[in-house]
């Protein structure tokens, strides 16, 4: 019998961190997860095949307990500051200090493939209508967007430097089941099946968004794709469409059969520095795996809702 192969996710207690553990472990991975100690491990729930670590920091001697496992791919979806603002410090240590801790422990124990999670907010706005290339131009317009370009860069100089085969995912608006109750779908989901009014911004910003489903299969894909290559290669995973904040919360308020006037859009401003155009171009990735998106936007909202009413 094959040994089962073993996988170190950083930030599996988190929203995506989560759906990429259990996608890997449908996929017969066994899933080795570092976990800070009092973290809250609901998403985890009823999850088999998961081996938690717990730590105190994500500092080298922290983390090698969980390298002990002879993890051959891990997956580095820890990250700080994604749901509002954070200090710059903060910043660095939950965002550039956390992959370069990891990657020196995986240095160590050699591994054969390190996933290091990006983000769309790294890129600078784009042009309507133009779509998001791995080589569009980076600004770091936040804290937050600043310190996940910088742990890219790092992370690919590092991965050089200590010979770890590097492949990194710039990871698109992820959304579905699981999200925080203070982000959009979970608080419009609340504000419209209970019959109360939203208070939104204009809702004119234009994003690409992916259902979770989607992302956890896109990691598992990214695991063993040998197209990837291992020198630091970046990809976006993403949909490819766009879709206005504005059109999210009415296609919801639609399948909820919820008066379209408990949107109340404008209710307050939108964010100065919030980008108003993160669509991506996800070919790249497409054309190096046999992945692509299974869910639309459509399909994506009424799975959440359903998860939503079955305490999912």
């Amino acid at each position: 019998m094959t040994a089962r192969r073993t996988a170190l996710v950083a930030g599996a207690t988190g929203f995506v961190g989560s759906a990429v553990a259990r996608w890997l472990v449908a996929d017969d991975w066994r899933v080795v997860a570092p976990v800070r100690r009092n973290s809250d491990y609901s998403r985890l729930a009823g999850l088999s095949g998961m081996h938690l670590v717990e730590v105190n920091d994500y500092s080298v001697g922290a983390l090698r307990p969980a390298f002990a496992q002879r993890p051959e791919v891990v997956i580095n979806l820890a990250s700080a500051g994604v749901s509002g603002r954070i200090e710059p410090d903060e910043a660095i240590a939950g965002n550039v200090t956390v992959v370069l801790n990891l990657l020196r422990v995986a240095a160590e124990v050699g591994v054969r493939r390190f996933i290091h999670t990006g983000s769309c907010f790294e890129y600078a706005t784009g042009s309507p209508g133009t779509l998001l290339k791995e080589s569009s131009p980076l600004d770091g317009w936040s804290v937050y967007s600043a310190a996940k370009i910088a742990a890219v860069q790092l992370a690919r100089a590092s991965a050089r430097h200590w010979s770890v085969p590097l492949v990194v995912i710039r990871l698109f608006g992820a959304y579905g089941p699981g999200e925080a109750p203070k982000r959009l779908l979970p608080y419009l989901i609340n504000r419209l099946t209970s019959g109360e009014p939203a208070e939104l911004s204009p809702g004119a910003q234009i994003r690409d968004l992916l259902y979770i489903d989607d992302v956890g299969r896109a990691f598992v894909v990214a695991a063993d794709a040998p197209a990837l290559g291992d020198e630091g290669r970046v990809f976006n995973v993403c949909s490819g469409h766009a879709v206005s904040v504005r059109q999210v919360g009415e296609t919801l308020a639609g399948l909820l059969n919820a008066p379209k006037e408990l949107l109340q859009w404008g209710a307050i401003p939108a964010r100065a520095e919030e980008p108003p155009w993160i669509v991506g171009d996800g070919s790249v990735f497409r054309a190096a795996t046999d992945w692509a998106p299974t869910f639309d936007l459509t399909t994506g909202l009424r799975a959440t809702i359903a998860a939503h009413h079955g305490g999912g």
